[in-house]
């Protein structure tokens, strides 16, 4: 490929229309140009066609200086029927051409449509936030909330959320909620409410911070301040209400709620990039590395999956806490990329 080539490779006929070099070409030819511009079409049929494309509309949109009539009306007849001629020999290669730039109008009339529906969109469609796997990220919400997700997580809402109805979103993995409160002192009304749906459950809060995770069939939810109340619709349907310092966990495939003992702290220390190890088994442990950190994981020894640590240990990484299972309990890891086979030494 060329250099002249190369310096137009995408251009459309927009794009040529618009390049002051190529208008001037059109406009005042010369033999040099030609050949610069004949370097520029070769070898591409898409870019001569733009090429042409463009070059009607600059012949339409500027037209010709308009000529100094000609002396004496044998020699203006002469250069009538000459002109009429040539007109009659390009029309045919005009046509096309033509047909082909009103197409491109055409063209330009729905991108602009779709950039007008992109906008209506943007501006009352729906706000999605993800992260990849072992991947932290913190979004600022409208109404300055603050989300942070965890790994292989996502939410969304709807845009445009008034004053005069609850703020509203849904989750999908895990995230810790740091909500403002909007509610006026001694005031409350339904709409100074936040809501989070997760996985079937539907929680309802005011101005707190709360962890919300929802791996597998378990989602747990940690309150850590404020008020928060989950709701459970339909079948086995029920409603809870926490108070700061409890984790309430609800298993959609038993059907099973209550409440963990276990320090509610510990529940969104990913959010500092740490682990405790306090209340999780090894088994559990081992989901969390498949389902945050994106390992495959096969643990061959069995006997192993109720094993209990304690204390509280890096996790800027899935590698981090492998380090530490593989160390302390004496483990066997073979790899295959992140598809992990786990035993006793």
């Amino acid at each position: 490929m060329s250099e002249q080539e190369q310096a137009y490779t995408g251009y459309t006929s927009l794009d040529f229309f618009e390049d002051d070099r190529y208008i001037r070409f059109i406009l005042h030819p010369d033999a040099g140009e030609a050949a610069y511009w004949a370097n520029v079409s070769e070898n591409s049929a898409d870019r001569a066609a733009a090429m042409e494309e463009a070059r009607v509309w600059i012949l339409l949109l500027n037209r010709q200086p308009v000529q100094t009539p000609a002396k004496g009306k044998e020699q203006a007849w002469q250069q009538l029927t000459q002109r009429i001629d040539t007109w009659q020999q390009q029309r045919t290669r005009y046509v096309v051409p033509l047909k082909r730039a009103s197409v491109w109008v055409g063209s330009v009339a729905a991108v602009l449509m779709a950039v007008w529906v992109l906008r209506e969109w943007t501006q009352h469609g729906t706000q999605q936030f993800a992260t990849d796997f072992g991947k932290l990220r913190e979004v600022v919400l409208p109404d300055e909330s603050v989300v942070t997700l965890n790994g292989n997580s996502n939410v969304h809402y709807n845009r445009g959320w008034k004053t005069s109805k609850p703020r509203e979103m849904w989750l999908q993995g895990e995230a810790f909620f740091n909500v403002k409160h909007v509610a006026v002192q001694n005031r409350w009304q339904q709409s100074d409410s936040f809501l989070v749906h997760v996985n079937g459950l539907n929680l309802t809060v005011t101005g707190t911070k709360f962890n919300v995770k929802s791996r597998r069939s378990a989602i747990e939810v940690t309150l850590l301040e404020g008020g928060l109340r989950v709701d459970k619709d339909g079948v086995n349907a029920f409603s809870k209400v926490l108070k700061p310092g409890d984790v309430f966990v609800y298993d959609r495939a038993q059907t099973a709620a209550g409440q963990l003992q276990v320090n509610p702290l510990s529940r969104n220390a990913w959010t500092r990039r740490e682990l405790e190890l306090d209340g999780y088994t090894l088994l559990q442990l081992l989901q969390i590395l498949e389902d945050t950190y994106g390992y495959d994981i096969t643990l061959q020894s069995p006997e192993l999956a109720d094993k209990k640590l304690t204390g509280t240990i890096p996790a800027s990484s899935g590698e981090d806490i492998l380090f530490v299972l593989q160390k302390t309990l004496g483990l066997r890891v073979s790899r295959n990329g992140n598809r992990l086979v786990i035993s006793k030494i």
